[in-house]
């Protein structure tokens, strides 16, 4: 996202490792990235896994595109994570 979307994430893991302490979250994306921005949210890190995800899709892909030809985009990888049953969810 735009430089304000991060904030937004930061954030959000914060209230969620606050609100939600059992809980635990697979992030997949830009592993140099999220590694980043999970070091100024110690809370959350404890919390999160990451998982490294090389592809991006443009944002003018359309979904179904997108899902046939990112196999390693972070969408992608997250879907196949609940499928074979490593996450509950996708919150994109």
């Amino acid at each position: 996202g735009g430089g304000s979307a991060r904030d937004i994430v930061r954030a959000g893991w914060g209230r969620a490792a606050g609100c939600y302490q059992d809980a635990r979250f697979l992030l997949v994306g830009d592993e140099a990235r999220l590694g980043g921005m999970l070091a100024l949210r110690k809370r959350a890190a404890k919390l999160c896994s990451l998982r490294h995800a090389p592809d991006a899709i443009p944002s003018d892909m359309k979904p179904t595109a997108a899902l046939r030809q990112g196999r390693n985009s972070s969408m992608r990888l997250a879907i196949d994570a609940v499928a074979a049953r490593e996450a509950a969810g996708v919150v994109s």
